[in-house]
């Protein structure tokens, strides 16, 4: 039911969450041993909790899309998605600033991969948002009849 706008903002809470996967959070010039910038990016990819999360984020958006029927339960889920997300990367900042002291005087680039995490929770309310509006007018029906 991809015609329905609730549905179009947790497919593109899904696709920011799995976005996650794909391009880092911030990466350095330097390789900085024995912290998240080893390997000169931190991405969702470096902490096996975070993959969990932004995984189960994504296949939760996804998942609501599919829940149109009991719209209670989609609002559950979609909420759901976005404290999943929301909780991965708040481990991300959180592993980040643990290491801040390591990193020091190493220049750290920010990417656009920072911002998917909250891209997907801003989509996710919005989707609870429109499925709420829809349940208004469902019940509005209802009672015309």
């Amino acid at each position: 039911m991809l015609q329905r706008v609730q549905s179009i903002y947790l497919l593109l809470a899904s696709g920011s969450f799995f976005g996650t996967f794909l391009t880092p959070f911030a990466s350095s010039e330097v390789a900085v041993p024995a912290t998240v910038l080893a390997d000169q990016e931190f991405s969702a990819v470096d902490s096996i909790g975070m993959i969990v999360l932004f995984a189960l984020a994504g296949l939760a958006a996804v998942a609501a899309i599919f829940l149109y029927a009991n719209r209670k339960l989609q609002i559950q889920i979609s909420w759901a998605a976005m404290s999943a997300g929301l909780l991965a990367y708040g481990a991300g900042v959180l592993a980040f600033m643990q290491d801040g002291d390591a990193i020091g005087n190493v220049a750290v680039d920010g990417s656009v991969g920072a911002l998917f995490p909250l891209l997907g929770a801003i989509m996710s309310v919005l989707a609870v948002r429109h499925i709420r509006k829809d349940e208004k007018l469902v019940r509005s029906a209802d009672r015309l009849r």
